[in-house]
């Protein structure tokens, strides 16, 4: 059991900045993922807390202890890799137990702690059995397995999961997760896969370009993006950007919306009197999420939506829900299109303008200069306007 801290880390590689000032703290015990997109520099700063390469400057701290210059083996940290890097000779107890040979343990202590690790990853009935017979869970179990014999104070994964089918890697998060639950050691786990990051996680970080966007509880970065960067890429399918301007009136302000191909509408926000004064008659980008987005027959429990009317491209059913595509007025190819989710047996008609109801209480605004958030209804609580039908002015 160990805190983690990364202070100020920074690293190049020739004339490129990889890390640039990277601060993070993991507590005792806990889960930390680092998540973002291809090239942020996560697995850079994995590799960087391992020791498997150096830090050009700041500190990585173990339990308050700088350990930037010890070697990895003095570190007291096992890593979970992409590749399962099995010993294709050896057995699977015997790959668990390889850690412990390097010790000097007998093979009978080795192939006692090789049991019990087996019995936590449900490899019990497989301890006998080569690499080859195995199946790529079982495989990843396996040198999950290697790891957790070595009773670390810090566990590592890089992307561990990523080489498994969709089926698979839903089993194998389960497990990840029961392995925390029972030993309570602490975590850092490498994805760029947001969805591992949010069922997994107790701390999630977000990077982009070697800096920390935003740090916290799954819940906060979801409901909480610091920028827009952080709610587009959190979540699947993810949020959801409206430009607009936004109006001071009554309620706080309105956002005054252009309808891709003609029209206009609105919705009420319950923004601060200071937001709406220093924000009045300036563009924003309204962040909404596809669950806050229904179609307007669907029964809504409390009176915090606001009803529009806008153009809807395609539908596709799933099932227990229907996903409807609709069209974006943010005038980019990466950004053509939104996305809610309608009842089972809509009745929609894709190439029509579809009610829709939205969900005032979970909308985000967003400075369209600065990309920055700067309202968050989810902080406000209930206190917005009754659901109302919003009058439509022509274009």
């Amino acid at each position: 059991m160990a805190t983690l801290e990364i202070v100020n880390v920074t690293k190049k590689f020739g004339s490129v900045t990889v890390l640039k000032g990277i601060d993070i703290v993991a507590a005792d015990g806990e889960f930390l993922v680092l998540v973002g997109p291809s090239g942020c520099g996560k697995s850079t700063l994995l590799s960087a807390i391992a020791g498997l390469q150096s830090n050009d400057g700041g500190e990585i701290r173990i339990n308050g202890i700088d350990v930037s210059e010890q070697h990895p083996k003095d570190r007291d940290i096992a890593m979970v890799f992409q590749t399962y890097a099995l010993y294709p000779n050896l057995s699977v107890w015997e790959n668990i137990a390889f850690p412990l040979e390097a010790r000097g343990i007998s093979k009978a202590e080795r192939r006692l702690e090789a049991e019990k690790v087996a019995g936590l990853l449900h490899l019990t009935e497989y301890l006998d059995r080569k690499p080859r017979q195995l199946s790529g869970g079982q495989r990843q179990r396996v040198a999950m397995g290697r790891a957790l014999v070595r009773d670390p104070q810090i566990f590592l994964f890089d992307e561990p999961l990523s080489n498994l089918d969709a089926k698979l890697r839903v089993v194998m998060r389960t497990e990840i997760k029961k392995m925390h639950k029972n030993l309570g050691t602490t975590m850092v786990y490498v994805t760029h896969d947001q969805i591992e990051a949010m069922t997994l996680a107790t701390k999630i970080v977000v990077l982009r370009d070697g800096e920390v966007q935003q740090a916290g509880s799954p819940d906060d970065v979801y409901h909480t993006p610091k920028n827009k960067f952080v709610a587009s890429f959190m979540g699947s399918p993810s949020m959801n950007f409206i430009k607009g301007i936004l109006r001071r009136n009554e309620v706080g302000a309105r956002i005054e919306i252009v309808r891709p191909g003609g029209g206009e509408v609105a919705l009420d926000l319950p923004v601060s009197s200071n937001l709406a004064r220093q924000f009045d008659g300036k563009a924003v980008i309204l962040g909404i999420r596809p669950e806050a987005m229904i179609d307007a027959k669907s029964e809504t429990k409390d009176g915090t939506y606001q009803r529009i009317e806008w153009p809807l491209e395609i539908l596709e059913p799933t099932g227990a829900d229907t996903i409807a595509v609709l069209k974006s007025n943010m005038g980019d190819d990466s950004e053509g299109e939104m996305v809610a989710r309608f009842s089972a047996k809509t009745s929609a008609t894709p190439g029509t303008l579809v009610s829709i109801n939205i969900d005032v209480s979970a909308v985000c605004l967003f400075d369209a200069q600065t990309e920055d958030a700067i309202f968050h209804a989810s902080t406000v609580g209930k206190s917005v306007p009754a659901p109302i039908l919003l009058s439509e002015r022509k274009a």
